[in-house]
């Protein structure tokens, strides 16, 4: 989890590129561990744990390149659009877009397959559309505030003279002389 936005698109791509190689590479690791231990001989059950491994993290990876917001692939986008578009918040925008896309992609996936006799496999693609909207749309309202008052001050969006009252008086009171 990044707290801050990253300051250039080359320092988000190469913060977000790390996750999916890290998948890759444990892809690859794992694969190769499997392929050893088989020509080694290893028992079928011991084979079975770095292969599974192997396909857990390529699906992983799979899933995380996909070009759509909040996935890594989401970021890799804005950090390619990015410099394209000329500011961070229209990159987010437009790769919000694709996320969005997405989300709605697999919410239709997991109803056809509940519909499909999936049972719980079509809940889960759907409800995992359903996160992805929900993160999609907090992308989205971030990036719509930084809009509107990024490079804003506060004596820009204050008044000049503000109304004040005592800090003693009560909210009956208040209420009384207003």
């Amino acid at each position: 989890r990044i707290d801050e936005p990253l300051a250039t698109p080359g320092a988000e791509f190469r913060v977000v590129a790390a996750g999916p190689a890290a998948s890759a590479v444990l892809a690859a690791a794992f694969y190769g561990l499997a392929e050893v231990l088989g020509v080694l001989g290893a028992p079928e059950a011991i084979q079975g744990v770095p292969a599974y491994l192997a396909r857990i993290n390529a699906l992983l990876l799979a899933f995380n390149v996909v070009p759509a917001l909040p996935l890594d692939g989401g970021r890799l986008l804005h950090a390619a659009l990015w410099p394209r578009l000329g500011d961070r918040s229209t990159a987010t925008l437009s790769a919000a877009a694709a996320g969005r896309a997405f989300a709605f992609l697999l919410i239709g996936i997991g109803l056809l397959g509940l519909l499909g006799g999936s049972g719980l496999g079509g809940v889960w693609i759907a409800f995992l559309g359903w996160f992805v909207l929900q993160a999609v749309h907090e992308e989205e309202v971030f990036a719509r505030l930084e809009r509107a008052v990024g490079g804003l001050r506060v004596r820009d969006l204050m008044a000049v003279d503000p109304i004040t009252v005592d800090p003693e008086l009560s909210i009956d009171g208040l209420a009384a002389v207003a």
